[in-house]
């Protein structure tokens, strides 16, 4: 049985023998196959996203842009931080990149050793 998909869940489920990856040249259009060179049965799903699918985000294109948007009002500095804490924790579920946001936030307010 052929099962194609996107999700890294199926993989971490899988053998790496049992996995094909397909790949498409964008000049050529030649198709190749592989097998991941790396054990993909209960491997993390951050592993098999960037190994095999090729892509370094967690979060989804919408959700970045949200964050991105969110990240540049900090950056501009004119907000009150409370309020913007408050919004990134109504508007975004837990992730990474959520918790590097708000502690860029925290440490803000805290000074580096640096900075004193």
């Amino acid at each position: 049985m052929l099962i194609t998909t996107h999700t890294p869940f199926l993989i971490s489920d899988s053998k790496p023998e049992k996995v094909l990856v397909f790949s498409k040249d964008k000049y050529s259009g030649a198709v190749t196959i592989s097998i991941p060179k790396y054990n993909t049965l209960g491997a993390s799903i951050n592993k098999i996203t960037m190994n095999t699918f090729g892509k370094r985000e967690t979060i989804g294109g919408h959700a970045q842009a949200v964050l991105d948007d969110l990240r540049r009002r900090f950056n501009e500095g004119i907000e009150d931080k409370e309020t913007l804490i408050t919004e990134i924790d109504e508007q975004l579920g837990d992730s990474v990149e959520k918790v590097l946001l708000l502690k860029a936030i925290f440490d803000s307010d805290n000074p580096t050793n640096d900075e004193v």
